[in-house]
């Protein structure tokens, strides 16, 4: 595997491990979907009854897609080198945590991030693929934290 390629790979091992969880080649919870030793590597919940999550890691970076949107995080090397505690950060808190997500139809997606103990949110943002946001569209749904 690519060196880079790997230690993306690597990183997130690290905060599997920290959580007390297998690497992914002994993992319950994520299997590797796709993976070129040279240029990236898919990886994706193998539970089906909770948010859609997919990791993609490549020589340049790492992409997280969640419940249908593409890239609702999206790092280069560059940011992961400047920013690792952030993105390891995140990741936990991806994990870890409570996901609501307010959608309006594919137009706007918001996702809260809260706590699954104290109740409080830890991250929130907003996803927009299009212009037109229909109100009358609006669905939440609540995921319980993947590990």
């Amino acid at each position: 595997m690519n060196s880079q390629l790997n230690d993306k790979v690597t990183m997130f091992e690290k905060v599997l491990i920290g959580l007390g969880c297998p690497k992914l080649s002994k993992s319950n919870v994520f299997k590797v979907d796709e993976c070129s030793d040279v240029y990236f590597s898919r990886v994706i919940l193998k539970e089906k009854d909770t948010i859609l999550l997919t990791l993609e890691f490549s020589k340049s970076g790492i992409d997280i897609h969640l419940d249908g949107s593409s890239e609702v995080f999206s790092w280069g090397n560059e940011f992961i080198e400047n920013n690792l505690d952030e993105v390891l950060d995140v990741m936990k808190i991806i994990l870890t945590s409570e996901i609501r997500v307010e959608s309006y139809g594919k137009a706007m997606k918001k996702f809260c991030f809260i706590d699954a103990d104290k109740k409080i949110t830890l991250l929130e943002f907003k996803v927009f693929e299009s212009l037109f946001i229909n109100p009358f569209r609006k669905a939440v749904k609540t995921f319980p934290p993947i590990l």
